[in-house]
């Protein structure tokens, strides 16, 4: 088994919306299985498949704080938790300086003590694209899609289970390389414009437009 650290900067990366109290708790694995094969189609394409099964002591869940639904708890599963996961992915990598990806995961949690998996999605969906232009400008987007989360919805003394739509959000951005280790970006987030809850209560944000330097020591 491993010990899996829980802390609250990660914690918080995750989900900014946090109550004041919060109890961090590290997730024990104390087993899995990972099963999967791989390949290559005449070269053009790599893929991967597989299976993962684990079984886990205090694995954590965001759930609304049933005394003010605005903020979340970190819930903990007390017994076991077991975590299965079906995944597949494809990467085209035949192009020099040109890549792209496709990877789908399923995933099953069976709880025992909380009634859902509380904000984990059963269906993840990503894509990624890189083209390097010149070694100079690169160019850049991901897609995800999640589904399946589920949140407790708290009115008044009324408390029920909801399923929150999927999510789809599309990314691009640019990025200039002065040298190795100095560049510009430019990236635009959310370029669809959809206000989708990735958790309850907290639509994200509309189009959005981000530009900095980036510097590698």
């Amino acid at each position: 088994g491993d010990m899996e650290q829980v802390d609250f900067e990660s914690i918080v990366d995750q989900n900014p919306f946090l109550g004041q109290s919060v109890a961090l708790l590290h997730s024990n694995r104390k087993f899995g299985i990972d099963w999967g094969v791989r390949g290559n189609v005449n070269n053009y394409f790599n893929f991967l498949a597989g299976f993962k099964l684990s079984e886990y002591k205090d694995l954590y869940f965001f759930q609304n704080d049933s005394l003010n639904p605005a903020t979340f708890q970190l819930v903990y599963e007390n017994e076991n938790t077991n975590v299965m996961n079906i995944y597949g992915e494809l990467v085209f990598s035949r192009i020099k300086n040109y890549n792209l990806g496709l990877r789908a995961d399923y995933f099953n949690y069976s709880t025992k003590t909380l009634e859902e998996a509380w904000h984990r999605p059963t269906f993840k969906l990503t894509g990624t694209f890189r083209y390097n232009l010149y070694d100079k400008i690169v160019f850049g987007s991901n897609i995800y899609f999640l589904s399946g989360m589920k949140a407790r919805s708290y009115e008044g003394t009324v408390s029920e289970t909801i399923t929150l739509p999927g999510i789809f959000d599309l990314n691009l951005s640019v990025q200039y390389l002065f040298s190795d280790r100095l560049g510009a970006f430019l990236r635009f987030d959310n370029i669809i414009g959809r206000n989708y809850e990735r958790y309850y209560r907290y639509p994200s944000r509309g189009i959005q437009i981000i530009g900095g330097v980036s510097i590698n020591f």
